[in-house]
């Protein structure tokens, strides 16, 4: 069953179970989505009509990619237990002859592989609606600013998450330049997130302290 079909009960009690999956990925994609739920909140609880022109249609088009980011995110969810469960497939593999020894050690790199690229679209995904949160933490209605905020808390836990399982997955990959890719891409964007968190924190401080 795909997690977009789950109640919320249904979820946490399947995370909470001693499965290994859904785990910290899976749960770091919801969370993300979550966060894409609450900017189109606050987007839709915005006025816009006495707004600049190009204020307006920014943030009519952080409505829209919110919406597509939300259900992008659970399909990020969905993969991420599937990649988990790929690796663990490929390590129940038979290893009696060297012949299956390779294919495993092969079958193994290939999951961990994709168990790295998984929450790396996660990341990349958290990283543009922490944006998003963060602009409308900015120009969205006053009296929804918190949950702007919250948005990007979300968004940010969310990347941190990802970043964990990312780096958990090339721990063990022996592909040296695919380790050095990742990590490069992941350090740009956690250097992004801290700025990002910080700004729309200030911004939601700010604001609610206009009140």
């Amino acid at each position: 069953m795909s997690f977009r079909d789950m109640t919320v009960e249904c979820f946490l009690e399947e995370l909470a179970s001693k499965s290994p999956a859904p785990g910290g990925g899976s749960a770091s994609a919801i969370a993300a989505a979550m966060g894409a739920g609450l900017v189109s909140m606050v987007v839709a609880l915005t006025e816009t009509s006495e707004m600049p022109e190009d204020d307006s249609a920014r943030i009519k088009q952080t409505g829209l990619r919110a919406e597509a980011l939300r259900a992008e995110l659970l399909r990020c969810a969905d993969e991420d237990t599937a990649a988990f469960n790929a690796v663990m497939a490929a390590y129940r593999m038979p290893r009696k002859t060297d012949e299956e020894k390779r294919t495993r050690r092969e079958a193994i790199q290939t999951g961990l592989k994709g168990a790295a690229n998984a929450p790396m679209k996660t990341l990349e995904l958290a990283m543009e609606g922490l944006h998003l949160a963060a602009y409308m933490a900015q120009k969205g209605n006053k009296n929804a600013v918190s949950d702007a905020g919250v948005g990007a808390q979300l968004f940010n836990a969310a990347a941190c998450g990802a970043i964990f399982n990312i780096e958990i997955n090339l721990s063990s990959i022996k592909d040296a330049d695919f380790v050095s890719r990742a990590r490069a891409k992941v350090a740009a964007y956690d250097l992004e997130r801290e700025k990002l968190r910080k700004g729309s924190l200030d911004a939601v401080s700010e604001r609610i302290g206009a009140n």
